[in-house]
Parts: structure tokens; sequence; C-alpha cells
């Protein structure tokens, strides 16, 4: 199984990268000016997964499963978002994989909820 490391993607490890190492006098005003693009992101990287696709077609919760990669980004950096003045993301179920069954994802989906 992959770890997490190997799954963030450029982006989100950007912009990780830019709250870790750069003086942002508003970091809130810059995640939400970028949203669109971690939304587009996301559903992008998980669009080969029926279930995981259908978690993100709202935009509310697919802006929460990219600040929840972005918080676990951080995290890998010895950081959290509440350094930033930035709310931690609320728990959500994991987004299915390729190569999570139907059937499994769905019953996992169910559980978490």
């Amino acid at each position: 199984m992959e770890s997490f490391a190997s799954q963030i993607s450029p982006l989100t490890e950007l912009f990780a990268t830019i709250l870790v190492h750069c003086e942002l006098s508003d970091p809130l005003a810059l995640c939400r000016e970028h949203a669109s693009l971690f939304v587009s992101d996301i559903r992008h990287r998980y669009r080969s997964v029926l279930a995981a696709l259908n978690l993100l077609r709202s935009e509310s919760t697919a802006r929460k499963y990219c600040l929840r990669e972005v918080s676990k980004s951080l995290l890998l950096m010895g950081t959290t978002f509440s350094e930033f003045g930035i709310s931690e993301p609320e728990n959500l179920p994991r987004l299915p994989a390729d190569h999570d069954s139907s059937s499994e994802c769905m019953e996992q989906l169910e559980d978490e909820v």
C-alpha cells in the first residue's frame, strides 16, 4: 500500500510549503483565492473512482477534502493549520482508491458516516 506522502499532489505540497516557508499576511485568503484549483485537482486525481467522485460532487465537501490533504501535508512538515490561524478540517471518510472494489467502498463509507 502506498504511503500518504507518496500520494500528496504537487499542488497540495506547494501550498503547504508556501504556508510553512513564507510569511503570509493572510494565509486563509490565499487558500480561499485558490480553492477552485484545489477542487479541480482533487476531482481530476479521483476521476476514475466513481464512489470518490460522488463524494466530491459537492463544492463544499470537495473543499473540505482539499483542506484535509493540506493538513496532512503540513503534519508531515511538522506543523498544523492552527499555527497559521486556520481551523483544522473536520474528520471525513477516506476517499476510495482505484484498487478498492465498489462494494468495499460503499460499505466503508456507510460505516464511517
